[in-house]
């Protein structure tokens, strides 16, 4: 398997970055793609176009039946649908008016709403039904027109001209608590491919980081009534204007009250262009004229290189047990290639025996090329780390495995950046095999009951799932076999749980801790470096091991089994059996998740 990878990527390196880009916009190529790695092993489990839709053509089924049962339920909320115009290609608004006319229950109120100066735009067909009410104007206008007709505690679901509503949409937004409606949240979406078959598109709960790169938000969003007249909510920026309010709204540190129903409620066309340009252009406002941050783009996402500066000290620390070839390769790759210029080295030996290893350890001691600690006692991986953290001096930690090694060379500005957000707790790097596959790119809860790596075995330039391997975004957790922190962060919260995870899960129970204290663990997709998993410490191949490792599990099931069975950084539509973000089986799937706010 491993050469056949290395084959692959071989291959794959010699096409030029531009004609990448024109295959992976291909939903055929994809496929195609999919279907050949799976079959050569590559990354299995991984579905294919063809199997994905049939899925969801059960997963739908499924879901009509479910909520059938629902039906006694009263559903008497107000609902207002506000299409947001293209005044340039009336059939769009056409299409999405035909998918509301279809709707088991009717909305309370239609508006079609745009630029102050475009009425004239309007054609004779559309103008003349009573079906909706027309605003051309800025928000402030919206509100006065949904508060006149029908009343001033009525929200307004925003979609954007040509999208379409499924045929139960509003009777779902109208069964929900006023509570819910009360708040800004959005839906999720499918979409119909090139060869007719629909394709869901499962988010996951508001994921800041993943709306910077990708915009993954882009229609189906409530606005409660008090968020009407938002200065936040420009109508002139068109089909953008959700997915920047969304940006505006997280920037202004308002990101805890935007939530997500789990649940398809709009289908967007392929034939509907989201202008990608005009959104990074409306971050680059909100960023980079602010001094908060640099862009670029690449492809079909945006990379956010968040400012350092004053650059702060950094203190990378790793423990080691002999393992001289590993530590060197680890050492030479961070001194060579690392550009962040403020940092310095823990090597921390535990219970090093080897002759050699010691003489190389201490060399580098004395050369100045790292700072060398001693921790002689049995092998506690979390217990280690926090010894080190009370040795050194900086203000924002790296933990390191030993087998590690630095690819690209900009991985610790990249992390920093992040690192020093307020609202940001531990950030993970994107870690390779030496084939080449991904080994990390973020903690998913609930993997095998308990946790595992997103996106494990997709070949490195992979886009994958709503591109969150090429992207950075948020995740419930982060591995810390690569993994920056503050170390004020870190000590507020105790630090590694050096008393129940002495090896495993350590690292997912810290980042749970800082998402308790209401910060966010984030993928940095711009950092790669390689890891030899586990080389150093070993296979869990003792019955002492093994027992260890059951208690870990135990104890992480027990004290994270919420998390474990809902994970928000997931999806609960998604399979839990694999790393592949598949469609779950619909008989696995809990409905009543999907429609509750989360």
């Amino acid at each position: 398997m491993s050469r056949v990878a290395l084959f692959v990527g071989a291959v794959l390196s010699k096409v030029p970055e531009g004609m990448k880009d024109v295959l992976r916009a291909s939903a055929r190529t994809r496929a195609l793609y999919l279907r050949c790695m799976g079959v050569l092993g590559v990354f299995p489990g991984v579905p294919t176009q063809a199997e994905t839709a049939g899925l969801y053509a059960r997963q739908l089924q499924r879901r009509s039946e479910m909520f059938a049962r629902l039906g006694d339920k009263q559903a008497s909320a107000k609902i207002a649908v506000v299409i947001i115009d293209r005044p340039e290609d009336q059939d769009f608004t056409r299409s999405t008016l035909a998918s509301i006319g279809e709707q088991s229950r009717q909305p309370d109120a239609v508006v079609v709403w745009r630029q102050g100066d475009q009425e004239q735009k309007v054609t004779p067909e559309i103008s003349e039904t009573n079906a909706f009410s027309l605003v051309c104007g800025d928000a402030k206008a919206l509100a006065a027109t949904l508060s006149n007709v029908v009343g001033d505690d009525c929200g307004g679901f925003f979609i954007n001209a040509g999208d379409q509503l499924k045929s139960d949409s509003v009777e779902m937004l109208a069964r929900l608590a006023k509570d819910d409606l009360s708040c800004i949240f959005y839906v999720d979406t499918d979409s119909t491919g090139e060869a007719g078959e629909l394709t869901p598109k499962y988010y996951p709960a508001w994921n800041p980081d993943l709306q910077l790169s990708t915009a993954y938000v882009r229609t189906g969003l409530w606005l409660p009534a008090t968020e009407l007249q938002s200065h936040l909510l420009d109508v002139t920026e068109g089909p953008e204007a959700i997915a920047l309010l969304l940006i505006r709204t997280y920037l202004q540190d308002r990101y805890k009250v935007i939530r997500h129903l789990p649940l398809v409620l709009v289908a967007q066309p392929e034939t509907v262009s989201f202008g990608l340009d005009r959104f990074n252009e409306g971050v680059d406002r909100a960023l980079v004229s602010a001094g908060k941050a640099e862009l670029a783009e690449q492809g079909n996402r945006l990379i956010v290189h968040w400012n350092v500066s004053p650059e702060p000290l950094v203190s990378i620390v790793i423990p080691t047990r002999n393992a001289k070839d590993l530590v060197q390769t680890c050492i030479d790759s961070i001194v060579t290639k690392t550009t962040y210029p403020n940092y310095e080295i823990i090597l921390v030996s535990n219970n090093t025996d080897d002759p050699a290893c010691a003489e190389y350890f201490s060399a580098l001691a004395e050369r100045g090329t790292l700072k060398l600690l001693h921790y002689n006692k049995p092998f506690n991986y979390s217990a280690i780390n926090n010894f080190a953290v009370s040795h050194v001096k900086g203000s924002v930690l790296a933990f390191l495995n030993n087998d590690i090694e630095v690819i690209s060379p900009d991985w610790l500005t990249f992390m920093v950046g992040h690192a020093l957000r307020s609202d940001i707790g531990g950030v993970g790097a994107k870690l390779l095999y030496p084939d080449n596959r991904v080994q990390h790119a973020g903690v998913v809860m609930g993997y095998g009951g308990g946790a595992g790596h997103a996106h494990k075995y997709y070949p490195r330039d992979h886009q994958g799932y709503l591109q969150r391997l090429a992207a950075t975004n948020n995740y419930s957790a982060v591995t810390a076999a690569c993994m920056l922190i503050e170390r004020n962060k870190f000590e507020a919260i105790g630090g590694f749980n050096e008393q129940n995870l002495a090896v495993a899960f350590n690292d997912v129970d810290l980042c749970l801790r800082l998402t308790q204290a209401g910060l966010r663990n984030v993928y940095c997709a711009e950092a790669v470096l390689y890891h030899h998993e586990s080389i150093s410490r070993g296979a869990e191949d003792t019955a002492e091991k093994q027992r260890r490792f059951q208690g870990e599990v135990d104890f992480l099931k027990t004290q994270w089994q919420c998390i474990i069975q809902a994970d928000p950084a997931y999806h609960p539509a998604l399979t839990l059996m694999n790393e592949g973000f598949g469609l779950g089986e619909p008989e696995a799937i809990n409905f009543n998740s999907l429609v509750r706010l989360r």
